[in-house]
């Protein structure tokens, strides 16, 4: 799992359902679609933009991971723990 950048291109291949409330604003499986990123990782990828709102401040996290058995809730989590 890493964070994503905000350039990154990439299509989307399915949405899934997002309970807002959580903080999760999309839950994403895509692939990536520049022309030489494409070639280095041609699976297909889980892109989670989770909107943070401890201490005090509203942050937007985009997270990309391989990993399509967790909760997108558990895996901003996880990356919050690091």
């Amino acid at each position: 799992m890493t964070r994503a950048k905000n350039n990154m291109k990439y299509e989307v291949i399915q949405k899934r359902e997002v309970d807002q409330q959580t903080g999760i604003i999309s839950d994403l499986t895509i692939r990536l679609s520049g022309p030489i990123v494409s070639k280095d990782y041609p699976d297909e990828m889980r892109l989670i933009i989770y909107e943070d709102y401890t201490e005090g401040k509203n942050t937007v996290y985009r997270f990309l991971t391989n990993e399509f058995e967790l909760t997108a809730i558990t895996i901003a989590g996880l990356y919050r723990e690091c």
